[in-house]
């Protein structure tokens, strides 16, 4: 995407952690996922006062925030929002995390349109169950071929309820919304590779291959 971005002379810089929503005030108490609220909150107020930044651009696994966990993750979290930072888990349950996050999202939003600059919502690309370039690997022994294709009804069903609430706001605050299943999904099913290889490094994270899929349609957005 830098490199890309560059051919229309525009500069990029990526911040990101694992398991943090790029959502303010929103965090969780789950061991191993809540280590980044005030990086979050930071980075925040400095990209929403900093007249350098012309366009923001908001990414994750945005279902990992709803449903808590991610394929074969049996350490669930719940979410809470709180403009003033004050959490409360003691009452938190994981069916509410849709309710946490739907504040969380408008609350973010709003601040982002009131910042005018150009913000573009990329909803979450297909999730696998296993590591994709392991069971690609002609010598895995027990690999099960048909797990790299993942039905678009699996998709949709861990991630619809999450993606419609971002486009719900980002039409609200008039966003640019991009949706990476458009790519890398028919009908029926989503892929995991090419001839060419990998589109993931693991079972979640884009490869080269699968992040240059995508891109083009990105910098079309953002050179409108």
């Amino acid at each position: 995407l830098e490199l890309e971005l560059a051919s229309i002379k525009k500069g990029f810089f990526a911040f990101s952690g694992s398991w943090c929503a790029p959502l303010m005030h929103f965090t969780t108490n789950t061991q191993g996922k809540n280590g980044c609220l005030d990086e979050i909150n930071n980075a925040y107020n400095q990209l929403l006062n900093d007249t350098n930044v012309e366009t923001i651009i908001l990414h994750a696994e945005w279902a990992n925030y709803h449903k808590g966990f991610r394929w074969n993750d049996e350490n669930y979290a719940t979410y809470l929002f709180n403009e003033k930072n004050t959490f409360d888990f003691t009452a938190a349950k994981l069916e509410d995390n849709i309710l946490e996050l739907e504040k969380a999202i408008d609350f973010t939003f709003e601040a982002l349109s009131k910042s005018e600059k150009d913000v573009l919502i990329i909803l979450s690309v297909p999730e696998f169950e296993y590591h994709v370039p392991n069971t690609l690997n002609p010598k895995a022994l027990f690999a099960n071929k048909e797990l790299l294709h993942l039905p678009l009804d699996s998709y949709e069903n861990r991630s619809s309820e999450v993606n419609n609430l971002l486009i719900k706001y980002a039409n609200k605050y008039e966003f640019d919304i991009y949706n990476p299943s458009q790519q890398m999904c028919n009908t029926q099913s989503c892929f995991s590779h090419n001839d060419y290889g990998s589109f993931y490094t693991d079972g979640n994270h884009l490869s080269l291959l699968g992040a240059s899929m995508l891109t083009p349609h990105i910098v079309k957005i953002l050179d409108n």
